[in-house]
């Protein structure tokens, strides 16, 4: 089950340096990472071709959804976790913008999709210097990467500076961050230049659209279920309404280019009136946050699973130690019952159950041999993975372009309430319960 603990260092309420938890998830992963970066060859080698595309995207958005969930363990004090209020209100908010978008286009000659591009440009590259550092220093020499390349600039900004600059001892940018900033800054010259075509400069987007999305998984998260189910029925709504029932969407989508979206060259069908196969960075985003809760949910059982486990084993330590028959046992048949919860301090049961205290040591081997129940995380993504095939099939079955979440949305939520149903032990009220932030539940609740 892929579930994180936390580190030494948080369990003991030290301070963890996000930067270091940022380079072991990188380490963890990297064959994801550059499996991911490897993927983009393909839309050059198999340009137009359908079936590549939704290969292409499949396996774009499900990395991207894995890898980004994972970002929830880096600390982070700005993560604020949207409220059930705030879910209910993200549709309305998203509608009133998305519509503003389309009658500034439509009705009006101002160049909103220049300035719009423009902006998200530059938080491409700012987050560029953010996500891709870690990944490229993970392949690079340690010599390489510790290279102090800023020596110069550090040099001048502490004379200039001397009372305010921090970072004396500490380099302003090291090799990798700064070999992101020259390409990042570089491809962004290239991206917003008209005289190159979009079929040329496709992947700019696409990168700096992967950078926005792993940035905003990392940062933005649900504090609870029904908060989840709110803001993920209220998109199902938004996204039928202005794909099906309006030309508002397609025509957003297609009259601005900016990285909010990937491409995938369609150039065998000239007729067609965008030529490219898009998919939206929401249809990735989204979702990313419910599989995010869904781990965070599964780092919560898996505390309490072990809390209780904790907690009998060191009531049948008491068994043992107390009964003369089990030490009898344990003489003549050579098992250590009395060790059995060795290793446990700190633990004490919350109550002895039916049965008295033998029933409890009875309970601990129960805890020990039930271990886990299935991951949310795992089937979470699991269906988003089947749920983005389900569209992908529709479109090439229908040649017309779906609302992801009209499939993505209910593949998630059932997923979870069929997790909680099969695994038993009350776990479908525990997932209604849970949350996570300051005021949650998890933080609160005993497990």
């Amino acid at each position: 089950m892929m579930v994180s603990k936390p580190s030494a260092a948080e369990a003991k309420g030290e301070t963890v340096d996000p930067a270091e938890v940022e380079a072991a998830l990188v380490e963890e992963d990297k064959n994801v990472y550059l499996g991911l970066f490897a993927l983009q060859l393909l839309p050059s080698l198999l340009i137009g071709y359908k079936l590549a595309s939704f290969v292409y995207f499949g396996l774009l958005a499900v990395s991207t959804v894995y890898l980004g969930s994972k970002r929830m363990d880096i600390p982070d004090e700005t993560r604020n976790p949207i409220t059930a209020a705030q879910a209910f209100g993200a549709p309305f908010a998203a509608s009133v913008s998305l519509f503003g978008v389309f009658a500034l286009l439509k009705y009006t000659d101002i160049s909103v999709g220049i300035a719009y591009q423009y902006l998200t440009t530059f938080l491409g590259v700012a987050t560029s210097v953010s996500v891709l550092p870690p990944i490229l220093r993970s392949v690079l020499p340690e010599n390489v990467v510790n290279a102090p390349v800023s020596a110069p600039l550090d040099t001048v900004l502490a004379k200039a500076f001397p009372e305010t600059w921090e970072n004396d001892d500490q380099p302003l940018l090291d090799f990798a961050e700064l070999a992101v900033l020259v390409s990042a800054t570089t491809a962004a010259f290239v991206y917003v230049n008209p005289a190159v075509g979009l079929s040329a400069k496709f992947l700019i987007p696409n990168v700096f659209a992967w950078c926005i999305g792993m940035q905003s998984i990392g940062l933005i998260s649900i504090s609870t279920f029904p908060a989840a189910a709110i803001l993920l029925t209220g998109l199902f709504c938004y996204d039928i309404f202005w794909v099906f029932g309006t030309e508002v969407m397609m025509t957003v989508a297609t009259k601005i280019e900016a990285p909010v979206k990937f491409l995938f060259p369609s150039l065998t069908d000239p007729s067609k009136r965008y030529p490219f196969s898009v998919l939206g960075l929401g249809d990735i985003v989204i979702p990313a946050t419910f599989c995010t809760l869904m781990r965070s949910f599964d780092i919560y059982l898996e505390g309490a699973r072990q809390a209780e486990a904790a907690a009998a084993r060191a009531l049948l330590t008491e068994v043992a130690n107390k009964n003369p028959i089990a030490l009898w046992l344990d003489s003549i048949l050579g098992t250590p019952v009395a060790q059995a919860g060795s290793g446990v301090s700190e633990a004490s049961p919350k109550g002895i159950p039916p049965g008295g205290r033998l029933a409890a040591a009875g309970a601990a081997g129960a805890v020990g041999e039930a271990g886990g129940g299935r991951s949310y995380f795992d089937n979470s993504v699991a269906a988003y993975a089947l749920g983005l095939g389900l569209c992908f099939t529709v479109n090439f079955v229908s040649k017309s372009g779906q609302p992801a979440l009209l499939y993505l949305n209910p593949a998630l939520l059932s997923s979870a309430i069929l997790t909680a149903v099969l695994n038993g032990n009350g776990e479908l009220g525990k997932l209604l319960a849970f949350g996570v932030g300051k005021d949650s539940k998890a933080s609160e609740d005993d497990p």
